[in-house]
């Protein structure tokens, strides 16, 4: 409509004798406008009275009194973390905290060189975490960008088009297709209204809207047919409504409350590293006063064993740890970028890992959100469309026959669907309904635009809430024209009905060629589609407000079509060991038939649970309907919130996809909560810890692959970390029981800890994926990443490790004495079997010692070959030998330095081959 119209129509509406709008109280103070819920069950006289609205719609002095009453109509978006933010996470874990602890004793015992790499350690694991999640978010921020949106609305007696932020309660609201409904509103006219609300509510069919009163005070959003609501679009027709609520006190605003509220909990590797951070710094306390009090004991001297001490701490935390950790999970991030899977918080790509469980909203993640015919039912036969065109069950498919030649045409002329050309083909601006009819004449070989032509619309009559069908009046240029043409309810068109066409004639409708069309029916509407019927008349004297006589043409099914790979996407979690669940707005019936056909109960029928099933259920009979459900019907924001957290209790780890305003809330709260990048709404986007750029959700399963493997190399890397560091312990600590010994410096243990362990941990951290990773079931989150068991073979190895080295220090002692060409003995040997020793953390079970066992990771190869000539630096460069307090060594030394090494290696692969036999494997 243009605006000249859209103004015509609103001063009939607002100007007549008996509008609803004449009736207003001036004595009556307006409401605030606080999003009530009942605004649907109201009079629209009471509304009217109550906002004060004028035959003019508000004046603009007026309109500027309420925005500054009531504010701007902007709902405040749950958004990401600010970088100040970003950047103070990287130090909050107690590993970075000793650390810190640990540099100011050094300090303050005059060791300002041991502060300050301590503090660079610190300052350079921060530095890569903060770079990889602003980087994230730079990227996500881009796709979310938006520009200023724009309403039409009556101010002045005129109609107006203002940003959306300036719309205040009272004003009128023009309805027209494509509108962006920007506020809550109660219908005052609608003229063949329908919005499509899939955003809102995940119903993938547009929603008809009609003026009047609704009787039942509980209806969800999805049935208060006499309200618009923020966040929705005007699908077709027109009409005009009164703004009864904006910004926050919106539906969506409630919605974005719900999302504030709700927090993901924290990831497993997440309570892992701070589980063992605690233990750390017990075990770092504990050696600490223990050594500290021993040395004092012997007459060593308070500040010497004070730095000692200091030693021990360094010893006992890995430097690596948060680095190696932070890295892996960058480079996983990395990756995954590639693959247009965009990840705001690195810990969420090893989330992705430990997902058991997989929520899916159905309307635009599932499905694209859009309308394509499915199958025909005309003259009396079944026709199916597939990529090949049409066909039908015996494989003949005549589309020159008369009755699908009148179908095809009266699917384009019952249509208000206008056609665009472009480069790329023929593009559609219209309802997702119409536009599915008019592609399909296309595709039948119809040209529709000469169609529309020869049978120039007169008028069209909408559908409206009790005649549930649209007719379209055409001017007939020829007595073989169309001067009616419908669609609409099957069963209220068929009723219309007199004849049907077969074969280019016309016989009578008999009462089982009815009963057939209406099983018929019947059987397409149980799979789950959307099921018009299609009828036309020559007459030209037929009422088009109450068609009768008309000629049955046939049904027509439509869907929202699944995105391609689904149902190989499930199949794929499924063999992974992942549950699959659907929740969405949607009906059970369309609910169910999207379930079976993606297969997201495997090979069983779905169990669908209608939510109105869970009301006044107890927590304990919540959560049991929640585990045995796989489809979750007609589900409200909060229900969808509540669904999440009830997984949770039950000790799932959730991911929740969606794309919609109302998946906002599930997708915060979930562990893990995927948006879509390209369709997805902006709150979507802006609360999820993953979007999917280009919405291919096939790219969740590499996703969910990379995160298992993560968490894999982490735990390798840290099983690396604390063996090797534990042996730094058992040195240090056996060496404070030797008379007249010299304990290692804490520069030694930095120089360990920050070149020979973080580059073999880095190698480890980069291992491929094994063989087989999304075949094996999710990890249980209750089960730590290291258990008793796994922490006594770390003290063994770690006893081999620091036996090898007290070897060669004895060596030293009986040869030099205490000193530093005893100190390099002791140094060159921890180093050379904490080297080795990262060839036996590839794996946990014993593979053998050939080369693809043992040298099958390159990364690894190259940290360890990179990490040996920096191992020779303090032995070669004097400067830096004296700074570490070393000696040259000898050929003898290199011998005795071998023999240990070589020792310490053997020692550690006959432990592994001895667990990998009683573990059986």
């Amino acid at each position: 409509l243009e605006h000249a119209e859209i103004a015509g129509r609103v001063e009939h509406l607002l100007t007549g004798k008996n509008s609803p709008l004449a009736a207003r109280s001036a004595d009556e103070d307006m409401s605030p406008a606080s999003g009530e819920a009942d605004w649907h069950i109201r009079d629209l006289e009471e509304i009217v009275a109550l906002f004060e609205s004028g035959r003019h719609g508000l004046t603009a002095d007026e309109a500027a009194l309420r925005l500054a009453r009531f504010g701007p109509n902007e709902v405040p978006i749950a958004g990401p973390r600010s970088e100040l933010a970003m950047l103070l996470d990287q130090f909050k874990n107690l590993p970075v905290a000793l650390l810190g602890g640990s540099s100011l004793i050094s300090l303050g015992t005059g060791s300002p060189l041991d502060a300050l790499v301590t503090l660079g350690v610190i300052a350079a694991n921060g530095g890569i975490g903060y770079a990889m999640e602003t980087g994230a978010e730079k990227t996500i921020r881009d796709i979310t960008g938006q520009g200023e949106h724009r309403v039409l609305v009556r101010r002045d007696g005129e109609v107006s088009d203002i940003p959306s932020r300036e719309v205040v309660p009272g004003d009128i609201l023009v309805l027209t297709p494509g509108t962006f409904v920007r506020a809550d509103a109660r219908i005052i006219e609608a003229i063949g209204l329908t919005v499509d609300e899939s955003s809102l509510t995940g119903e993938s069919l547009p929603v008809a809207k009609y003026a009047g009163s609704l009787a039942d005070q509980r209806a969800p959003i999805g049935e208060r047919s006499n309200c618009v609501f923020r966040g929705t679009v005007v699908d077709g027709g027109s009409g005009l409504a009164i703004v009864v609520a904006t910004g926050a006190a919106t539906e969506i605003g409630r919605i974005q409350a719900l999302t504030g509220e709700a927090h993901a909990p924290q990831t497993p590797i997440e309570r892992e590293l701070e589980r063992m951070g605690r233990h750390l710094v017990l075990l770092s306390l504990g050696v600490c006063g223990g050594v500290f009090a021993l040395g004092v004991a012997r007459g060593l001297g308070t500040m010497p064993m004070l730095k000692s001490a200091v030693a021990l701490a360094v010893a006992a935390v890995p430097e690596g740890l948060p680095a190696i950790a932070t890295s892996t999970l960058a480079i996983g991030l990395r990756e995954l970028k590639r693959k247009n899977v965009l990840v705001r918080r690195l810990d969420a790509v090893e989330g992705l890992g430990s997902l058991n469980v997989l929520c899916f909203d159905k309307t635009g993640t599932l499905t694209r959100n859009s309308m394509t015919v499915e199958s025909l039912f005309v003259g009396g036969r079944s026709w199916h469309l597939g990529v090949d065109g049409f066909g039908t069950e015996d494989g003949r498919a005549d589309l020159r026959r008369h009755e699908m030649k009148k179908f095809l045409e009266v699917a384009a002329l019952c249509s208000e669907v206008k056609i665009v050309s472009g480069e790329g083909g023929p593009s559609f601006q219209g309802s997702p309904t119409e536009t599915a009819l008019v592609d399909l004449a296309l595709r039948g070989g119809v040209d529709v635009a000469a169609v529309r032509a020869d049978n120039p619309v007169d008028c069209v009559i909408y559908r409206t809430e009790k005649r549930k069908f649209m007719v379209s009046l055409h001017h007939r240029l020829s007595e073989e024209k169309i001067s009616l043409a419908v669609k609409g309810s099957p069963d209220q068109v068929l009723e219309r009905c007199r004849l049907m066409e077969v074969d280019g004639s016309f016989a009578a409708l008999t009462g089982k060629d009815r009963e057939t069309i209406l099983a018929e029916n019947e059987r397409l509407a149980g799979e789950g589609l959307r099921v018009l019927g299609l009828a036309y008349s020559h007459d030209a004297a037929i009422d088009p407000e109450e068609p009768h006589d008309l000629v049955w043409l046939g049904l027509v099914a439509m869907k929202d079509p699944l995105r391609g790979g689904m149902a190989d996407l499930m199949a794929e979690f499924h063999r992974a060991g992942i549950r699959t669940v659907m929740i969405t707005g949607d009906q059970p019936a369309t609910a169910r038939a999207i379930a079976r056909e993606v297969g997201l109960a495997g090979g069983a029928e779905p169990v669908v649970v209608d939510t109105a099933r869970l009301d006044g259920l107890d927590d304990e009979a919540f959560r049991r309907a929640v585990a045995e459900g796989h489809v979750f019907a007609r589900v409200s924001p909060a229900r969808k919130l509540e669904i999440v957290r009830a997984l949770q209790a039950g000790g799932w780890r959730v991911g929740m996809t969606g794309d919609g305003i109302n998946d906002g809330p599930a997708l915060r709260a979930a562990d893990v909560g995927i948006a879509m990048g390209r369709d997805g709404a902006q709150s979507a986007r802006e609360v999820a810890d993953v979007v999917i750029r280009d919405d291919d959700l096939t790219t969740l399963g590499a996703g969910i692959a990379q995160g298992r493997a993560i968490y894999a190399n982490i735990r390798k890397a840290i099983h690396f970390l604390l063996a090797t560091n534990l042996s730094e312990i058992g040195v240090i600590a056996a060496e404070t029981l030797i008379p007249a010994d010299q304990l290692e410096s804490p520069m030694e243990i930095f120089w360990i800890n920050l070149v020979t362990d973080i580059l073999p941990a880095i190698g480890l951290a980069l291992e491929a994926p094994e063989q087989g990773i999304m075949s094996i079931p999710p990890r249980d989150p209750a089960t730590p990443m290291f258990t008793p068991d796994y922490y006594r073979m770390l003290a063994s190895e770690s006893a081999i490790i620091s036996a090898a080295a007290l070897g060669a220090h004895g060596f030293g002692l009986m040869r030099y004495g205490p000193g530093p060409r005893t100190r390099s003995l002791t140094f060159s040997t921890l180093v050379g079997a904490q080297l080795l020793h990262a060839l036996s953390c590839r794996h946990d079970r014993f593979h053998g010692v050939g080369g693809s066992e043992l040298f099958g990771n390159p990364h690894l190869n190259a940290t360890l070959a990179a990490a040996g000539v920096l191992q020779i630096l303090p032995l070669a460069v004097p400067p830096l030998r004296r700074l570490l307090g070393l000696a040259p060594v000898g050929i003898v030394d290199v011998a005795v330095i071998g023999a240990m090494m070589a020792a310490s290696f053997a020692g550690n692969e006959f432990l592994l081959a001895r667990r990998t036999t009683a573990d059986g494997t």
